[in-house]
Parts: structure tokens; C-alpha cells; sequence
């Protein structure tokens, strides 16, 4: 049971890392983007576009490492283990 918890908190803490530099890059390109584009909008409506399917992706990606449950189904093992992670990054 240790070693078990011990990868779900391993494979969480992965997730949880990909899921940030996800929105690092996120941020970083488009503001890159916006920049590139401001000078001519009518001309580059396609970065918008881009930005928006990306924060589609981004939203399910978030929605995937957070594991938002609307029908409270989710392993209490895993609730727990989201606990101890919070109390162990806060303080």
C-alpha cells in the first residue's frame, strides 16, 4: 500500500509540474503573439484563434491534473492525498 501511494503521489506531483510549465509557455507565447499582432489586427486575426483553442486545451489539461468531479466519485484515497500535498506546499 505504501509503494501505491507512493507512485499515485510521484505520478500527481508529475502532473502537476507538466500542468504548470503548460501555463508558463502558455502565457509566455501569447503575449508574444498579441505583441506580433497588435500592430495590424485586421491582418492577423488567426492569433486569436490560436489563443482561444489553446485555452481550450489548457482548460482540459487543468480539468485533467485538478480532476474536477461534479459527481464526487473520486478514490477518498486520492482526496487524501490531495490534502497532504496542500498541507505539506502551504505550511
Amino acid at each position: 500500500m505504501s509503494e501505491d501511494f507512493h507512485e499515485k503521489t510521484k505520478k500527481l506531483l508529475n502532473d502537476l509540474n507538466h500542468f504548470l510549465i503548460h501555463v508558463v509557455i502558455y502565457f509566455i507565447v501569447n503575449i508574444s503573439l498579441v505583441l506580433f499582432a497588435f500592430g495590424n489586427l485586421s491582418g492577423r486575426w488567426w492569433v486569436f484563434l490560436i489563443i482561444l483553442t489553446w485555452a481550450m486545451g489548457l482548460l482540459y489539461h487543468c480539468i485533467k491534473v485538478y480532476g474536477i468531479d461534479l459527481l464526487k466519485t473520486k478514490n477518498k484515497k486520492l482526496n487524501l492525498l490531495w490534502s497532504f500535498l496542500f498541507k505539506i506546499t502551504v505550511g
